[in-house]
Protein backbone atom coordinates (compact mmCIF):
# COMPACT_ATOMS: atom_id res chain seq x y z
CA UNK A 1 0.00 0.00 0.00
CA UNK A 2 1.31 3.86 -0.73
CA UNK A 3 -0.30 6.96 0.32
CA UNK A 4 0.50 10.47 -0.86
CA UNK A 5 -1.13 13.56 0.91
CA UNK A 6 -0.84 16.73 -0.32
CA UNK A 7 -2.24 19.87 0.35
CA UNK A 8 -5.04 21.18 -1.62
CA UNK A 9 -5.68 24.80 -1.67
CA UNK A 10 -6.42 26.86 1.68
CA UNK A 11 -8.11 24.06 3.50
CA UNK A 12 -8.10 20.82 2.05
CA UNK A 13 -6.06 17.55 1.83
CA UNK A 14 -5.24 15.37 -1.35
CA UNK A 15 -5.22 11.26 -0.87
CA UNK A 16 -3.72 9.11 -3.17
CA UNK A 17 -3.95 5.57 -2.33
CA UNK A 18 -3.00 2.42 -4.29
CA UNK A 19 -2.57 -0.92 -3.26
CA UNK A 20 -2.46 -4.78 -4.67
CA UNK A 21 -6.05 -5.86 -3.03
CA UNK A 22 -7.70 -7.05 -6.02
CA UNK A 23 -11.52 -7.90 -4.20
CA UNK A 24 -10.38 -6.37 -1.03
CA UNK A 25 -10.07 -3.22 0.92
CA UNK A 26 -7.45 -0.14 2.32
CA UNK A 27 -8.35 2.34 4.34
CA UNK A 28 -6.46 5.63 5.86
CA UNK A 29 -7.58 6.55 9.41
CA UNK A 30 -6.92 9.60 11.64
CA UNK A 31 -7.31 10.34 15.19
CA UNK A 32 -5.18 12.63 17.42
CA UNK A 33 -5.57 10.38 20.29
CA UNK A 34 -3.38 7.85 18.15
CA UNK A 35 -6.34 4.87 18.29
CA UNK A 36 -8.95 3.09 16.43
CA UNK A 37 -11.62 4.39 18.57
CA UNK A 38 -13.06 7.88 17.48
CA UNK A 39 -11.12 7.66 14.52
CA UNK A 40 -12.09 9.21 10.93
CA UNK A 41 -11.75 6.66 8.15
CA UNK A 42 -11.41 6.81 4.39
CA UNK A 43 -11.94 3.60 3.49
CA UNK A 44 -11.60 2.01 -0.27
CA UNK A 45 -13.39 -0.84 -1.33
CA UNK A 46 -13.40 -3.09 -4.59
CA UNK A 47 -15.52 -5.68 -5.85
CA UNK A 48 -15.19 -6.74 -9.26
CA UNK A 49 -14.65 -3.90 -11.51
CA UNK A 50 -16.27 -1.27 -8.80
CA UNK A 51 -13.70 0.87 -6.27
CA UNK A 52 -15.94 3.20 -3.90
CA UNK A 53 -14.65 5.60 -1.97
CA UNK A 54 -16.90 5.99 1.50
CA UNK A 55 -16.16 8.26 4.64
CA UNK A 56 -15.82 6.15 7.58
CA UNK A 57 -16.20 6.53 12.02
CA UNK A 58 -14.77 3.74 14.13
CA UNK A 59 -16.55 3.48 17.49
CA UNK A 60 -14.40 0.88 18.65
CA UNK A 61 -11.99 -1.77 17.52
CA UNK A 62 -14.74 -3.29 15.46
CA UNK A 63 -15.64 -2.80 12.10
CA UNK A 64 -15.91 1.06 10.91
CA UNK A 65 -19.57 2.39 10.27
CA UNK A 66 -20.45 4.03 6.93
CA UNK A 67 -20.37 8.09 8.33
CA UNK A 68 -24.11 9.75 7.52
CA UNK A 69 -22.48 12.46 5.32
CA UNK A 70 -19.74 11.90 2.80
CA UNK A 71 -17.45 14.47 3.08
CA UNK A 72 -15.06 13.00 0.24
CA UNK A 73 -14.52 13.94 -3.01
CA UNK A 74 -13.68 11.37 -5.20
CA UNK A 75 -11.85 12.68 -8.50
CA UNK A 76 -10.38 9.02 -9.86
CA UNK A 77 -10.67 5.36 -9.02
CA UNK A 78 -8.94 2.96 -10.97
CA UNK A 79 -8.23 -1.00 -11.23
CA UNK A 80 -6.05 -3.36 -13.15
CA UNK A 81 -6.07 -6.95 -12.18
CA UNK A 82 -5.21 -6.59 -8.45
CA UNK A 83 -3.66 -2.63 -8.37
CA UNK A 84 -6.20 -0.14 -7.22
CA UNK A 85 -5.67 3.41 -7.14
CA UNK A 86 -7.91 6.49 -5.37
CA UNK A 87 -7.50 9.70 -5.87
CA UNK A 88 -10.06 12.08 -3.32
CA UNK A 89 -10.03 14.93 -1.49
CA UNK A 90 -11.23 15.96 1.58
CA UNK A 91 -11.51 19.72 4.04
CA UNK A 92 -9.38 20.01 7.07
CA UNK A 93 -12.67 20.84 8.98
CA UNK A 94 -15.65 19.72 7.69
CA UNK A 95 -17.62 20.61 10.30
CA UNK A 96 -19.48 16.89 10.09
CA UNK A 97 -19.86 15.32 14.06
CA UNK A 98 -18.77 11.95 12.67
CA UNK A 99 -15.08 13.65 11.08
CA UNK A 100 -12.16 14.59 12.83
CA UNK A 101 -10.23 17.68 11.70
CA UNK A 102 -7.23 17.16 9.92
CA UNK A 103 -4.72 19.88 12.04
CA UNK A 104 -2.85 22.38 10.56
CA UNK A 105 -0.03 21.58 11.97
CA UNK A 106 3.30 19.87 11.52
CA UNK A 107 2.50 16.35 12.06
CA UNK A 108 -0.63 13.81 12.55
CA UNK A 109 -1.30 10.66 13.35
CA UNK A 110 -2.43 8.08 10.38
CA UNK A 111 -3.18 4.68 10.73
CA UNK A 112 -3.54 2.70 7.34
CA UNK A 113 -5.09 -0.98 6.47
CA UNK A 114 -5.21 -3.45 3.58
CA UNK A 115 -7.00 -6.29 3.40
CA UNK A 116 -6.79 -8.58 0.37
CA UNK A 117 -7.43 -12.45 -0.64
CA UNK A 118 -3.70 -12.80 -0.10
CA UNK A 119 -2.93 -11.37 3.06
CA UNK A 120 -4.60 -10.73 6.74
CA UNK A 121 -5.03 -7.57 7.72
CA UNK A 122 -2.42 -5.01 8.36
CA UNK A 123 -2.47 -1.98 10.22
CA UNK A 124 0.38 0.11 10.29
CA UNK A 125 1.02 3.47 12.11
CA UNK A 126 3.05 6.59 11.08
CA UNK A 127 3.24 10.11 11.69
CA UNK A 128 3.38 12.46 8.48
CA UNK A 129 3.62 16.09 8.15
CA UNK A 130 0.47 17.72 7.22
CA UNK A 131 2.02 21.45 6.35
CA UNK A 132 3.23 21.43 2.51
CA UNK A 133 3.89 18.01 0.63
CA UNK A 134 3.17 15.08 2.51
CA UNK A 135 4.90 12.38 0.82
CA UNK A 136 6.04 9.21 3.26
CA UNK A 137 4.96 6.57 0.82
CA UNK A 138 4.46 2.96 2.84
CA UNK A 139 5.10 -0.27 0.64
Amino acid sequence: MSIRIEREGDDGVRFEVSGEIGDGWMAIGFNDAGAMTGADISLIWTEGSDVEVRDAIATGRVKPSLDTTDNLVTNFTSRSGDDVTAIFLRDLATGDSQDNDIPDTDEFFLALGILNRHSRILWSHCKALSKGIISNVID
